[in-house]
């Protein structure tokens, strides 16, 4: 019995007891779907896509600041950069087998 068991039973005074919690159906468990913005769809949704992997990596603060500038001004996404570089450096590997 571990030291804060009997809190639990008391009730204090001036405070009604708390009713049972309902049980609730395994439909009330499902997670729903997200509903894509239009933007969303129009841009392939690539979080919701089978079709991708999100990738965490460890880089420099600085260049992250400096590659996150140009893409800026450049209107491009971090991911098409990256997807670009991760393919080219596949041609690359695949050239020297």
């Amino acid at each position: 019995m571990s030291k804060f068991e009997r809190l639990l039973d008391r009730q204090p005074e001036g405070i009604p007891a708390r009713p049972a919690p309902k049980k609730l159906s395994a439909q009330a468990y499902k997670i729903p779907e997200p509903k894509l913005t239009l933007e969303q769809a129009e841009a392939g949704a690539k979080p919701n896509s089978s079709e991708y992997v999100k990738l965490t990596a460890y880089i420099p603060k600085e260049t992250h600041r400096a590659v996150k500038r140009i893409l800026l001004e450049s209107d491009q996404d971090l991911s098409e950069l990256i997807e670009a570089l991760l393919n080219q450096w596949l041609r690359s590997q695949l050239g020297k087998v």
